[in-house]
């Protein structure tokens, strides 16, 4: 499962003249989430520094108040809506859910649409079923007087799958579960997308035996080497417990 917080830019200038900066009505931004690329975009709004994403304003030198009074707010009758587009690359194509929460002021509406190559995209639609992708884009989009998007939370939801193979002895493994001598494939019997953790647990060998998990193979099973005491490769009895995400 992939949870990220989303604050919504740094903050930027914060002068009245500051407007440059602050009328760009789409700005990439790249978040440091851990395990996780993104790319983002938000349009007809700009960062204010409470780290918000507000409306741009739609004045202009005609429409705008004679006087320093006369200004309620730096972004001079709101535009409306506002959106955010926010990328997430999972790395390889998964089943998943993405659960998403926005606070904002104004009525929102969140969409997603989703691709296996980062070209080709679904139609947007409302977030929640099932997805079965690479890459997907999330966007809220706020309507109202004047739309603000304050925070942003994305989860994707997948189900693992946790497998377990015990007593097996890698000198009876054959075919393709067999390279060699203390050097096997690890037999699975359920589908995954993913494997991400293999654990292994050797049977009365004694001190100094040690494994090596060389690949996460999903179509045969992990790639494993086992060594005894003088560090050459043996067969042994060993369990084994796979963790991954299922198809």
């Amino acid at each position: 499962m992939i949870a990220m917080s989303i604050r919504l830019g740094p903050s930027g200038p914060t002068g009245p003249f500051a407007k440059a900066w602050r009328q760009r009505p789409r700005r990439p931004y790249s978040p440091n989430a851990p395990g996780v690329g993104g790319e983002l975009h938000y349009i007809l709004a700009y960062v204010f520094v409470t780290g918000w994403l507000v409306a741009d304003g739609s004045g202009t030198w005609l429409t705008l108040p004679a006087t320093w009074a006369g200004w309620s707010a730096w972004n001079d009758s709101p535009k409306t809506p506002i959106s955010y587009v926010h990328r997430i690359d999972v790395g390889i194509k998964v089943k998943f859910t993405p659960l998403v929460t926005a606070v904002t002021d104004g009525a929102q509406v969140i969409e997603e649409r989703h691709s296996d190559d980062g070209t080709a995209y679904s139609a947007w639609t409302a977030v929640g079923p099932l997805v079965d992708a690479r890459y997907i884009d999330i966007r809220v989009t706020v309507s109202g007087a004047y739309p603000k998007i304050k925070t942003m939370r994305v989860i994707l939801s997948a189900t693992p799958t946790i497998e377990y193979i015990e007593d097996q002895n890698s000198a009876s493994l054959a075919g393709a579960y067999r390279i060699g001598t203390g050097d096997v494939r690890v037999p699975i019997t359920k589908a995954y997308s993913v494997i991400k953790k293999v654990d292994l647990t050797l049977q009365s060998v004694g001190p100094g035996w040690s494994t090596e998990l060389i690949d996460k193979d999903t179509s045969v099973g992990p790639r494993i080497k086992i060594y005894n005491s003088s560090n050459v490769l043996a067969d042994a009895v060993f369990d084994a417990t796979v963790t991954g995400i299922k198809v």
